[in-house]
């Protein structure tokens, strides 16, 4: 993913209408919470496929991460922010973008 103009490896799970962001693999496999969660009816106003090689979720919401011990949760990204994924799979990157959209949309549906 990139945020901010940095580059970070990570694991994201799709499910449930939420994208779920993880530091890797294993933090997911072992339950860990996410890093962060992107609700896709609420926090996102679009999914953008930029290129061949990256695609973007621009948001319509600000994202917090995880609550903290004392339950509190601080800012990761502000609304109209884009939140982009690169992958070096075409094919992935096609299925990513075209299972987005299809969740975006049909969570909008009633809005």
């Amino acid at each position: 993913t990139t945020a901010g103009g940095k580059q970070k490896l990570r694991w994201v799970v799709l499910g449930a209408g939420q994208l779920a962001v993880y530091s890797d693999k294993k933090d997911a496999a072992s339950a860990k919470p996410p890093k962060c969660t992107v609700d896709m009816r609420a926090d996102v106003s679009r999914v953008v496929c930029d290129s061949m090689s990256s695609f973007s979720i621009t948001l319509a919401r600000e994202v917090k991460d995880a609550k903290d011990k004392a339950g509190k949760a601080k800012a990761l990204h502000k609304a109209g922010e884009s939140l982009t994924f690169a992958m070096d799979d075409s094919k992935e990157l096609t299925a990513w973008v075209n299972d987005l959209t299809n969740v975006w949309r049909a969570l909008q549906v009633g809005r």
